[in-house]
């Protein structure tokens, strides 16, 4: 790789090394340095993986021009290395908010198909994903991935894609759990996807979503989709007291949550609540009676 590298760009000074399970190579010029790496697999059982490209400016030649600098540097290695670049980090980030929180799910336009997305999503490896199929009008994606929260402790979290060309539609079921899974969401898996029109989904399709049997696996995410919009959700609510009734704990859970994030225009759920606050799984009550609180105050 040295060598090639020295062909394409014979101006800079290069260095190689292959410490255990990588392949690393340094290249230093008159403005930036760059580090291209890739994991290795010594006995060449299995795919090597992604090249990774790090391009580092000098801090007294940053200016308007950067951009393209980076682009050019890019491009000329590629050509050695072949394939196609993904963004793994973009700065700065515009993120996609709603009531300043995060919603758990988003629509966005891309002129790439399910096994175009497929196929630049895997080559990321920042989670593991397979296709498989969502409902009869649409193909899915579903990503898995365990990311550390703090010191030592891991969470799994997943994402589905419908695409449903033009527009896709992406969630994260886990709802807002954690602020830094959206950010990695929407500054690494989205640019890759080469997402346009990021936008939070609508509450009226949410509303959809929820009544219907095709999306019943992911009703939760649903629900936490809703309680993002607050007291914006009030045409939300009867469908949400029906969750209130599901047979699944955290769906109802999540119901009850998303009924006191919309406050006093959720007032027609008293009466359940009511009752749900008197059960003897406490992990429901304490869910319904911090709802009366907030829906009574």
């Amino acid at each position: 790789m040295r060598s090639l590298l020295e062909e394409a760009l014979p101006q800079w000074l290069w260095v190689e090394k292959s410490p255990t399970l990588q392949i690393f190579v340094r290249g230093e010029g008159p403005e930036c340095m760059i580090t291209l790496s890739q994991e290795s697999d010594p006995e060449g059982d299995e795919d090597p993986g992604p090249w990774e490209l790090s391009v580092h400016l000098r801090s007294d030649v940053r200016d308007d021009k950067s951009a393209d600098m980076i682009g050019g540097i890019r491009d000329r290695v590629s050509a050695v290395v072949g394939g196609f670049w993904i963004p793994t980090r973009i700065e700065p980030c515009s993120f996609v908010k709603v009531n300043n929180s995060f919603p758990s799910a988003y629509d966005f336009e891309s002129e790439y198909g399910v096994d175009e997305m497929n196929e630049r999503l895997t080559a990321l490896r920042l989670w593991r994903w397979k296709t498989a199929s969502e409902n009869q009008s649409a193909l899915a994606i579903r990503g898995i991935a365990a990311l550390r929260m703090a010191g030592d402790e891991f969470a799994s979290f997943t994402v589905v894609i419908l695409s449903l060309l033009p527009i896709h539609h992406f969630r994260l079921i886990a709802g807002s759990a954690v602020d830094y899974v959206h950010t990695r969401i929407q500054d690494t898996i989205l640019p890759a996807l080469g997402a346009r029109n990021l936008r939070p989904t609508p509450l009226e399709t949410l509303v959809e979503m929820l009544a219907s049997e095709s999306y019943r696996d992911q009703r939760c995410a649903v629900l936490d989709a809703i309680r993002i919009y607050g007291g914006e959700a009030r045409m939300a609510v009867l469908g949400v007291i029906k969750a209130l009734h599901d047979y699944e704990r955290n769906v109802r859970a999540f119901a009850a949550r998303a009924l006191g994030s919309i406050g006093p225009a959720a007032k027609e759920a008293i009466p359940a609540l009511g009752e749900l606050a008197t059960s003897e799984d406490s992990y429901i009550a304490n869910y319904a009676k911090k709802a009366l609180e907030l829906i009574q105050r």
